[in-house]
């Protein structure tokens, strides 16, 4: 049978979900791209809090262990090379990731301005984005009619 062909429900691409549920497409892969880069520094802080806490314990363990073997501050220097080669190894030294992490909005460094430098900044130093937002306007719902505030 020429011409009479029967289309395949399998060759049908799905629908657009995003256009069918109001959202503007660009805006959710801009909300994808902020919640990946909140995602990747949130990781980065943790390894590096990790790494940080773990250090008195860590060298003084160690320092016990080889202090019955090794005088004490060699040891002690000992102890700090093997904290060190285990954290490079375990790559829990992400302290240049956090500080060179870059704003999503922006695109500059988040945690430094010039010769300033605020790890524990809660918002970028050059356009004031909150660590954790979203990208503006994605809160919005897209409407074809203006919202209307109630009269008093």
């Amino acid at each position: 049978m020429v011409g009479s062909e029967t289309a395949n429900p399998d060759d049908a691409t799905p629908a657009d979900t995003s256009k069918s549920a109001g959202v503007n497409p660009d805006l959710a892969r801009e909300k994808e791209r902020y919640e990946e880069a909140w995602r990747t520094l949130d990781g980065h802080s943790k390894q590096f809090w990790i790494g940080i806490a773990l250090f008195p314990p860590v060298v003084l363990l160690i320092t016990a262990i080889l202090g019955r073997y090794i005088y004490g501050l060699l040891a002690f220097g000992l102890a700090l090379a093997v904290y060190f080669g285990i954290r490079y190894v375990l790559k829990l030294d992400r302290g240049p990731s956090v500080h060179d992490f870059l704003c999503p909005r922006c695109g500059k460094d988040f945690y430094r301005m010039e010769k300033k430098t605020d790890t524990l900044s809660r918002k970028c130093l050059h356009c004031g984005l909150f660590r954790g937002a979203l990208p503006p306007d994605f809160e919005k719902p897209v409407k074809d009619k203006p919202f209307k505030a109630k009269s008093k």
